[in-house]
């Protein structure tokens, strides 16, 4: 076995990982915010509210900067599915 490989393989399985994770949280923003006509309680609604101001905000470009992707398109993905949920 060459000796080399192995740190390289274990930085590639941690950077994917990294990536992963980025992406849950991603995921479950979007779960959250697009959530709001299913709730009822106040603690519920501010995880909706919190979750749809954190969409497009600094830190959401941090973290689709992190999961690898285009927080632009993101965004636009998100903002058509809220306003497609608004709608219906």
């Amino acid at each position: 076995m060459n000796e080399r490989a192995t740190p390289q393989f274990h930085h590639d399985a941690v950077f994917v990982a990294c990536r992963e994770l980025w992406c849950a949280v991603i995921m479950q923003a979007w779960k959250d915010a697009l959530s709001g006509s299913r709730t009822s309680g106040k603690r519920e609604k501010l995880f909706v509210t919190q979750a749809r101001r954190w969409f497009g905000s600094a830190d959401f470009y941090h973290v689709c900067a992190l999961a690898g992707v285009d927080g632009e398109k993101m965004l636009a993905g998100f903002l058509r599915a809220y306003n497609e949920e608004r709608a219906a």
